[in-house]
């Protein structure tokens, strides 16, 4: 069954956490297979969120944080190379710690 991901949350609260054993999220092209329905109920509590990282990537390292005109496309390429890069770090980041939700923010390939 897909169901938007604002709506993981009611659907669980509704079928019963009990009767869902995990989900499989699809982004693209990206598939994260097997997430366990505690690690979703994590990520909605907040405990494990990460409220910088946004900021972080965006307003911090000022990409896309103000409105841009550019003549041509072409000219947002050193933003978006410098965006990949931070994305990457930050990939790596949480690579690095051993927790359910830090390989939950990590596992998204970097290709197409």
């Amino acid at each position: 069954m897909k169901v938007s991901l604002s709506e993981i949350w009611p659907f669980i609260e509704i079928v019963g956490a009990e009767k869902i054993q995990q989900i499989d999220l699809v982004l693209g092209s990206q598939e994260l297979t097997d997430v366990s329905q505690n690690v979703i109920r994590e990520i909605k509590s907040g405990d494990e969120f990460d409220t910088e990282l946004l900021p972080d990537l965006f307003t911090n390292s000022e990409i896309a944080w103000q409105p841009n005109e550019y003549a041509s496309h072409k000219d947002c390429h050193a933003g978006i190379n410098i965006l990949k890069h931070q994305c990457e770090v930050q990939r790596q980041a949480f690579e690095s710690v051993d927790s359910e939700i830090s390989k939950f923010y990590s596992v998204f390939d970097q290709k197409p």
